[in-house]
């Protein structure tokens, strides 16, 4: 009987086999740096990678280290070939993926590779195994001829023709292959996994397969699949004493979990990954376990722990000289300060720290993210023009030159987004359906494309098409997330369409949404900001049945201390502002403006935050109207609110904003003031009539109430 150890994968030719004794032999000679590539696909590439994995450290063989395969094989050897100390050089290492290298980025870690043919012999003392497609060889020499230039020998494997056997991943990183197998490819290899007998292939190995397979439902949004897969996986590598693998089938896990919940089953399997890969001193899987922590403690509600977390990541990046993991937990950072409302701070870092580092390493696509961050945050501050320039002018150009139509899409949308902001429905509206949806459709992303439709029930319900609003969220969006078992996405989704019942004035049926069936889900996966928002829309139902007292109490002792406990300044002064809304309602004047000016107003000007700063100056224009001071609300209106939204591009802000003028006009009876507000009501309702908007009826009334002609 084969031991399990070196059964088989593939049975091989026998000019393959002794293609193999020749590098066998070629790997103990090399005293120094020796490339070798290797010309072999599927199931004769699996047979070799195993090969080399029994060769290495024995029999006069070096010890081997093995690259990931995919797109995380090509990071981690950017991340190898960027690290600067030489001291700790590989005995000898394996890539197992030639062709990722090729196709990822356009092929920027064959020219590195290449550039850094003269300083390979001191980042590896002995053999390189690049193991490649034979019909891709020729691609990769033209790539990287001087590389090629300085190999010891080019060797071709190949299997003989038998049923197919399972191809059995030997390496695996936290990250996504670039191909998108079906849904029922995926099940189909799943069977095919749970067919092999005890024994036929090594446990530990045969763990990596069921975790790899497991990312690959997980990117299908196939929870339930991808939840079984990490369980599999983590039971193999229990039995093998593969505590590196353990760790990568709790992480795994943990992802199913942060959109399934409990919170606490969340964490607990991110601590004990972390733990494994601690026990196993892998300080790289270390530094990603830490980054995802962050991310688990920042939800939760704790992002002092999330800062201090990325930190030590960011430290540990810094000591293997991954520079490019370094800035990818500092973008993570950033996106914490964000969270916080601390936006400059976050700016900075992308701009000046996260940014510089893709750009030297000539990463095309992490620039890109990057750069959607920064957009991201522009938005936030109300710079509508300039997000709209990065997302069209520099990052859709890079993912249309990657050929990345999925991540094109997902930008689409973010423009989609931006141009919603600005009051050009029709164009959002375009992008979502003609352009967006139809590659979710086309790549089978379901959950996308629930996401998406979404989108398209926010305009529909914008232009107060509230049926169909409703409609597309209760039989298109709400079905799906149900399906796949996502019940974060199915809680949002629930809000949204507690928002439309709340428009078409079905109070009570809202507010039984809010509290009964989305407040409990976010109560489950500990997501304390999600829960306060939550109760906010409560607020906002009670305060529209004119339960004034107890919407008050629930912003001012539920909702707000969770922002303040989080350090959201930003969540904050808009909770302010709605505490406000409550007072003016009961007619406590004075102190909705004192809250206006003294707490919420300083916050948007310390944020930089234009757009929200306008529209908490219109509000304070309300509360001057409603005090009888006109000239004063009508100075804030023209000055300092409506000139934000012309240069924003904001449309339909800026026809709210001028119908809300020509009503202090009216109300001031001053001379000239109705021609004033007739010509005001005028734009106001040709721009509500080209964006079909609510408020156009609502400027229609108002000209026949004053007497004016439409």
């Amino acid at each position: 009987m084969i031991p399990e150890g070196n059964r088989p994968l593939a049975l091989l030719t026998d000019d393959s086999e002794h293609n193999l004794d020749v590098l066998r032999r070629g790997l103990r000679r090399s005293a120094s740096f020796a490339l070798y590539v290797v010309l072999a696909a599927d199931a004769a590439r699996a047979e070799v990678l195993r090969r080399l994995r029994a060769w290495s450290g024995a029999g006069g063989v070096p010890a081997l280290h093995f690259f990931a395969a995919g797109a995380a094989g090509v990071e981690e050897i950017e991340r190898f070939l960027a690290v600067s100390a030489r001291g700790r050089p590989f005995a000898g290492a394996v890539i197992p993926d030639g062709v990722a290298l090729m196709d990822t980025n356009g092929g920027a870690a064959v020219a590195s590779l290449n550039m850094a043919r003269d300083v390979l012999g001191k980042l590896i003392r002995g053999p390189l195994v690049l193991v490649v497609a034979a019909g891709r060889a020729a691609e990769l020499s033209r790539m990287a001829p001087d590389l090629f230039d300085v190999r010891a020998a080019t060797l071709e494997v190949a299997s003989m023709f038998v049923e197919p056997a399972a191809l059995v991943a030997l390496e695996h990183e936290e990250a996504q292959d670039l191909s998108s197998p079906s849904r029922a490819e995926l099940q189909a290899e799943a069977a095919r996994l749970r067919a092999l007998a005890d024994g036929e292939i090594p446990a530990g190995a045969l763990a990596d397969a069921w975790i790899q397979l497991g990312y690959s439902f997980l990117e299908q949004a196939e929870l339930g699949e991808a939840r079984a897969a990490a369980e599999e996986g983590r039971r193999l590598a229990e039995r093998a004493g593969y505590t590196s693998g353990i760790g990568d089938a709790l992480a795994l896990e943990a992802r199913v979990l942060e959109m399934t919940g409990p919170a606490e089953a969340w964490e607990g399997a991110l601590r004990r990954a972390l733990a494994m890969h601690r026990e196993t001193g892998e300080l790289a899987k270390i530094s990603i376990r830490l980054s995802w922590l962050a991310r688990a403690a920042a939800r939760l509600g704790r992002p002092e722990e999330a800062e201090q977390l990325l930190r030590e990541s960011i430290h540990l990046c810094e000591q293997l000289g991954d520079i490019r993991g370094r800035a990818v937990a500092l973008g993570q950072l950033a996106d914490v300060l964000q969270a916080r409302g601390e936006l400059d701070e976050a700016l900075r870092i992308h701009q000046e720290e996260e940014l510089p580092v893709y750009e030297r390493l000539g990463n095309v696509w992490a620039r890109a993210v990057a750069l959607g961050k920064v957009a991201d945050i522009l938005k936030a501050r109300g710079e509508l023009d300039e997000a709209l320039r990065i997302r069209r002018q520099e990052e859709l150009p890079v993912y249309e030159r990657l050929g990345d139509v999925w991540a094109r899409a997902v930008t689409l949308g973010k423009v989609a987004d931006i141009l919603e902001a600005r009051g050009e429905l029709d164009e959002a509206l375009h992008i979502r359906q003609q352009e967006e949806l139809p590659v979710y459709e086309r790549l089978g992303d379901v959950r996308h494309r629930a996401i998406a439709l979404g989108k398209v029930a926010d305009i529909i319900q914008a232009r107060g098409k509230l049926d169909e609003a409703l409609r597309i969220r209760q039989q298109e969006e709400l079905p799906v997330y149900e399906r796949l078992g996502d019940v974060r996405s199915r809680a949002i989704a629930l809000g949204k369409m507690a928002d439309v019942l709340q428009a078409r004035g079905e109070l009570d049926e809202a507010l039984r949404i809010h509290q009964e069936e989305v407040l409990p889900v976010y109560e489950r996966l500990g997501d304390v900001w999600s829960r306060a928002v939550t109760l906010g829309k409560v607020a906002d139902v009670l305060q529209a049945r004119g339960e004034l007292d107890e919407a008050l109490r629930i912003r001012q002792e539920e909702e707000l201390p969770v922002y303040e406990r989080l350090g959201d300044v930003r969540e904050c002064a808009i909770a302010l502002g709605k505490v406000a809304d409550v007072l003016q309602a009961r007619g406590e004047l004075d102190e909705a403006l004192r809250i206006r000016q003294q707490d919420e107003l300083p916050v948007y000007e310390r944020l930089g935050n234009v757009r929200e700063r306008a529209i908490a100056l219109g509000k304070v224009a309300d509360i001057l109207q409603a005090r009888g001071e006109l000239d004063e609300a009508l100075r804030v209106r023209q000055q300092d609110e409506l000139p934000v939204y012309e240069r924003l591009g904001d449309v339909r802000s800026r026809l709210v904003c001028q119908a809300n003028m020509a009503l202090i006009h009216l109300e001031r009876a001053a001379p000239g003031g109705r021609e004033v507000a007739a010509e005001l009501l005028r734009i106001a309702h040709r721009d509500a009539a080209h964006l079909q908007i609510p408020e156009e009826e609502m400027i229609r009334r108002i000209q026949r109430e004053a007497g004016l002609t439409p």
